[in-house]
């Protein structure tokens, strides 16, 4: 047999061989979307800033990274900061942390920036007022985190969203 011929045996050998081998590719990607809300003005009810983060997208996201920040005050006096990691989260879930020993008065900028290796930085920043132990952020319990971003009216001060 011809070089020629074997050669051009072993091309399609190699041809008819080489989809069977193939590897898929992941079908989805991670989303990550994130939300702020303040505490409840009633008494022996929530009194703190929390956080939210949902992945919106069709794969986990891993190695995430998050960090709630909360500034500002009188004399600015007001600045604590809450950092978490999670290992994964899973496509549809979420996980929420908070700040619960914020104390001070007067305007404060809130914000929670969320990482994943595998996704995009997502950030949200509010602006609220902080009366002593209470964080009030407007509108905050009012507008469901799914509609926020689907509705662009919604998107109004007090927050802004940076994808």
């Amino acid at each position: 047999m011809s070089i020629r011929k074997q050669l051009g045996l072993l091309l399609l050998l190699l041809l008819v061989m080489l989809p069977a081998f193939s590897v898929t590719a992941a079908a989805g990607e991670a989303k990550l979307a994130v939300d702020i809300f303040g505490g409840l003005p009633v008494p022996l009810f929530n009194h703190r800033v929390g956080g939210a983060i949902v992945n919106t997208g069709d794969a986990p996201a891993y190695n995430i990274s998050l960090t709630l920040t909360i500034t500002g005050g009188i004399d600015r006096r007001i600045n604590t900061t809450v950092e978490h990691t999670l290992e994964e989260l899973a496509p549809g879930t979420g996980y929420g942390f908070g700040i619960t020993e914020t104390r001070g008065l007067g305007a404060v900028i809130i914000t929670l920036s969320a990482s994943a290796s595998n996704a995009e930085n997502a950030t949200r920043t509010v602006k609220g007022i902080q009366l002593w132990r209470f964080t009030w952020v407007p509108l905050s319990w009012i507008i469901p985190l799914p509609f926020k971003d689907l509705i662009p009216w919604l998107n109004l001060p007090p927050g802004q969203y940076t994808h």
